[in-house]
């Protein structure tokens, strides 16, 4: 995702007048697309950081619990 967000990157950084407002409108699509891409990541390695066999397990947990995150 991070590729496309800089491909799209240079193809605006490139565009002319006319080409721009299509340019703008690819890069923003690519960097919604890598931040659900991120977030994604992120809720799928909860499970394992709140994992509760550990101590660093209960860490997590209250981490996201005070932050308002999603928690197992």
């Amino acid at each position: 995702a991070l590729a496309e967000v800089g491909e799209c990157a240079r193809t605006l950084a490139a565009a002319g007048p006319d080409a721009r407002p299509a340019a703008w409108g690819a890069w923003t699509a690519a960097l919604g697309r890598a931040f659900a891409a991120a977030d994604a990541s992120w809720e799928a390695s909860v499970p394992a950081l709140a994992d509760p066999r550990g101590g660093m397990g209960r860490l997590w947990r209250s981490l996201l619990r005070e932050r308002g995150g999603a928690s197992p």
